[in-house]
């Protein structure tokens, strides 16, 4: 059984100005329209059962990242 953690978090400072505190890189779309959040989550689409993958992001960009993910269900770990 397999499982996969995303690392969704930042502070907006590196890809500056794209990215800021309320948006950090991994949500801006970069490639091909896709943030690289999703990017990320669509790689696993084949590998992982979605019941076994986690995203770890800051509590503030916690709508951001569900609204990136289909069907993701917002719990704290």
């Amino acid at each position: 059984m397999r499982h996969a953690l995303i690392l969704a978090g930042g502070s907006g400072l590196r890809l500056w100005p794209m990215s800021r505190e309320k948006r950090p890189k991994q949500l801006v779309p970069l490639l091909s329209g896709k943030s690289l959040l999703a990017a990320a989550a669509d790689r696993l689409k084949d590998l992982v059962a979605p019941a076994n993958r986690y995203v770890c992001a800051g509590e503030k960009h916690r709508a951001a990242v569900c609204a990136q993910l289909p069907g993701c269900r917002r719990r704290i770990s």
